[in-house]
């Protein structure tokens, strides 16, 4: 009966750490200052190789104001694969 006890408790830990973060936080700068700010329709993180983040329909952002409606995702990379001309990018290190 122990056992079942730690499984479970050990199960609701990892769903309550895996929860998404909201997303109307306040706005909060790029945490290196040698990162670029894209608005993208849709971004996130993806590990393989040397790609961290992706994003689709992205735009860069040199302004501190916020992103449009029409991009509601903000990315900072450190560093990134030149931006297709449809918007796609690949955030790299």
């Amino acid at each position: 009966m122990q056992i079942k006890n730690i499984v479970a408790v050990l199960a609701l830990a990892s769903l309550a750490s895996a929860a998404p973060e909201p997303e109307n936080l306040e706005k909060r700068a790029c945490p290196l200052a040698s990162q670029h700010r894209f608005c993208c329709k849709e971004f996130f993180p993806f590990r393989f190789l040397f790609i961290t983040a992706l994003g689709n329909d992205c735009k860069a952002n040199s302004s501190t104001s916020a992103c449009p409606p029409e991009r509601p995702k903000e990315a900072c990379c450190g560093s990134n694969l030149p931006l297709q001309p449809n918007g796609d990018l690949a955030c790299t290190g």
